[in-house]
């Protein structure tokens, strides 16, 4: 459903373990040019429930991939900044 958006390229999804929060979903996000975050959870509030929305964005300049070129969804794989 992100990537319906005109600025989104490419997007993935998955959970995160956090001590503090407990779960949630960051949405790493290959943009162009990146769209406000305002208008972004606004975009995604008229289509996805609320637990559905991502709780972070991370914009990156190229997505993670693996060896043979799957969306890496495991965050302990991922350098988040």
């Amino acid at each position: 459903m992100l990537e319906k958006h005109p600025a989104i390229v490419e997007a993935c999804v998955f959970d995160v373990k956090e001590r503090q929060w407990g779960k949630f979903a960051p949405a790493h996000l290959e943009v162009n040019p990146p769209p406000d975050d305002i208008e972004l959870w606004c975009y995604c509030r008229k289509s996805l429930a609320s637990h559905k929305i991502p709780g972070r964005f991370h914009w990156v300049t190229e997505p993670a991939y693996t060896a043979s070129g799957k969306k890496i969804r495991n965050s302990d794989k991922l350098n988040h900044s």
